[in-house]
């Protein structure tokens, strides 16, 4: 078992193992974002564990971010089937486990 803290204004998390006693941190890049004309460094804000990985929100739209330890941190991108492109407007996005699934749960204000 693992315990993941991410820094929500740096691009930093740590870890530790249950067995162990000793926390890790680990710099990560998962891309950059642009917000009105300047692009910025992405961080990881919404993430969720199932079956041994941690999932959060992609470097691209249609896109979730994979995290996995083997021993170290590993990052990759998977696309979304069936992902959702309805109108514009502010959206809040969440993921959730629930008995050994991942789910993606979208909240939009119109």
């Amino acid at each position: 078992m693992l315990l993941v803290l991410v820094e929500t204004d740096a691009r930093v998390m740590w870890y530790c193992r249950i067995d162990g006693e000793v926390w890790a941190s680990h710099e990560y890049d998962t891309g950059t974002q642009d917000l009105d004309g300047h692009t910025a460094k992405q961080v990881i804000c919404t993430i969720a564990a199932c079956q041994g990985r941690f999932y959060f929100e992609g470097c691209t739209p249609g896109v979730i971010g994979v995290l996995e330890f083997c021993p170290a941190p590993s990052f990759r991108c998977i696309a979304i089937l069936d992902a959702f492109s309805g109108t514009k407007g502010f959206q809040k996005m969440f993921m959730v486990e629930s008995k050994q699934e991942l789910y993606m749960v979208s909240l939009k204000y119109v």
